[in-house]
């Protein structure tokens, strides 16, 4: 254990390193299962050439403040019980669409669960899709 000690205290890149690999593989341990992230250009392939659904997960006060167009909206806090719903969409590709990109994670992980198999969450969320002064609707 004390050559251990000494060799981070003498040697700083090291340490760093191991820090850096360390939260590296909790990152990726954390968020296994909860959907690849993709850009608003896959979302649009997705949907597009592979009769990809966008899922909105957001409150529908929030959805219709403005959504992808052709959006699915289940909240979050229904989702697990919209089974009904769900069932139709199991063997296509599903990008769920949050705010941020953040809450996305919970709803693949559920997603997954429910034996969904092509599911994705859209990187930065409604919040990255209007910077990048894309399309909105709010019918």
């Amino acid at each position: 254990m004390n050559i251990a000690v000494e060799l981070f205290q003498t040697s700083p890149m090291l340490t760093m390193a191991w820090v850096v690999l360390l939260f590296l593989t909790l990152a990726a341990f954390l968020s296994s299962g909860a959907g690849k992230a993709i850009a608003a250009q896959q979302l649009t392939n997705l949907v597009n050439r592979e009769d990809g659904v966008v899922l909105d997960i957001r409150p529908a006060a929030e959805f219709n403040k403005g959504h992808i167009v052709g959006a699915l909206n289940i909240p979050l806090s229904k989702l697990a019980e919209a089974d009904k719903d769900l069932e139709r969409l199991k063997n296509r590709p599903v990008v769920v669409v949050c705010a941020q990109g953040m809450t996305a994670v919970n709803a693949c992980k559920l997603l997954k669960q429910k034996g969904f198999e092509k599911v994705f969450r859209l990187n930065s969320g409604m919040q990255g899709w209007q910077a990048d002064n894309l399309p909105v609707t709010k019918k």
